[in-house]
């Protein structure tokens, strides 16, 4: 099950969404489950270099060995 609801993942590729509002580790384990369940290129904009180095960390965490492959 997606914390995400379904009508927040974009579709087609010109479709953007902006998810606020998330505390914690709640970005990173979204995009992780939102990567295993949709085999596509995600694009994740942050506003500065360490809000990303912090959600790849977040990402990482969440992920299996299965889902690294």
């Amino acid at each position: 099950m997606l914390l995400i609801p379904a009508n927040a993942i974009p579709r087609t590729a010109p479709e953007k969404r902006l998810w606020t509002n998330l505390s914690g580790a709640s970005t990173g384990l979204a995009l992780a489950q939102l990567a295993r369940e949709h085999n596509s290129l995600l694009v994740v904009l942050t506003d500065d270099f360490e809000l990303a180095l912090r959600i790849e960390n977040e990402i990482a965490f969440f992920c299996t060995e299965a889902d690294k492959l």
